[in-house]
């Protein structure tokens, strides 16, 4: 099973290294920045607010028992926070719910520096005046689900001309040569999040993928949105009740909290391509790559098959979706889980 941890620093040997940060403010739109990946080098983090911010850094580590690691630091006022970064063996990403000003640089090994944008995309654009004549197109899936995608063209008169398609492994990185880009504006498109920059071009900055804006506002459901989780609320999913039933049935355990009513949710799952299940409990809500397709009915036990927690879910999507662990169908139940919320 998947574990995450809470720290105020995550070491290695003489180099710190960087996993999230959130900042948080007024209320501003969630936004996520994608640090390039297998780089060492140097973030700045201007906080331009009158007030101390509280940040986080977030580590997803890669590999057979993928782990979480999130740790706290401050960030004092109308102060530029500097931290030596290594992304080695992990992807890591920056989250802000709500700071509308904050800004974020990355200087890599040779001095270098580039202004990151924010955003989390499953569609990336390079503008024609980068420059892309060597070096690596470096493409970060952020998903735990492979995926498959595809480089268009975004040159006038060959809008959607398509010029290369590739597959990547969940949480993986892929290096593609962008000779054959250059002075081609292109977009890189697939059905999850990705980041994309080139790296090591040389006589030049880091060129980085504009990304499209995290979304914020969640579609409108077909029935009622209830919030489901457990009692330490580490991490939180939604579903999307319509069955008149169900609706009262989770209406009773938010009544009576404390009373045992039939109340782990037994479930089929699928691909979150509407956007609407989030990690409620999360500072940006940010959504998770799978959703609720079909509830089915709440139960006062289950099978421990399909017992497990919602990251657990996210970093082995593919076994859950190919019904690995359940007998051929995607089916969750996850023990002490129930409702906790209902959303206006």
């Amino acid at each position: 099973m998947n574990a995450t941890t809470k720290s105020q620093f995550h070491y290695r040997p003489g180099l710190l290294i960087l996993t999230a940060l959130v900042l948080t403010a007024a209320e501003a739109p969630a936004a996520r920045w994608v640090l390039p990946a297998e780089t060492r080098g140097r973030l700045e983090i201007v906080n331009p607010t009158r007030e101390e911010l509280e940040a986080y850094r977030k580590d997803f580590s890669r590999g057979p028992q993928p782990l979480v690691t999130e740790a706290a630091i401050t960030l004092p006022p109308r102060q530029t926070h500097r931290i030596d970064v290594s992304i080695i063996d992990q992807l890591s990403v920056l989250d802000i719910p709500a700071a509308p000003t904050a800004r974020v640089r990355w200087i890599d090994e040779r001095g270098r520096a580039r202004e990151l944008g924010a955003g989390q995309s499953n569609h990336l654009y390079f503008p024609a005046r980068a420059t892309r004549n060597s070096g690596e197109l470096v493409i970060t899936n952020l998903s735990s689900q492979s995926q498959d995608g595809r480089i268009l063209s975004r040159k006038p008169g060959e809008d959607g001309l398509e010029l290369r398609r590739f597959r990547i492994g969940g949480r993986e990185v892929l290096k593609l040569d962008p000779a054959g880009f250059s002075g081609t504006a292109f977009a890189i498109e697939s059905d999850f999040n990705l980041q994309a920059h080139v790296k090591d071009a040389p006589g030049a900055s880091p060129e980085f993928a504009e990304l499209r804006p995290n979304p914020r506002v969640l579609p409108a459901p077909a029935g009622r949105y209830f919030v489901v989780a457990d009692t330490n609320r580490g991490a939180a999913y939604l579903v999307d009740l319509t069955d008149p039933a169900m609706i009262a049935e989770a209406r009773q355990q938010l009544r009576e909290p404390d009373v045992y009513h039939p109340r782990i949710l037994i479930a089929e799952i699928g691909v979150n391509a509407v956007g609407d299940n989030r990690n409620w409990d999360d500072k940006t809500r940010h959504p998770w790559s799978w959703r609720i397709t079909t509830p089915l009915r709440f139960a006062a036990l289950a099978s421990q098959a399909c017992d497990g927690h919602p990251q657990q879910l996210e970093d082995q999507l593919e076994a859950w979706l190919s019904g690995a662990y359940t007998g051929g169908r995607p089916i969750i139940c996850f023990w002490g889980y129930q409702i906790v919320e209902e959303l206006p």
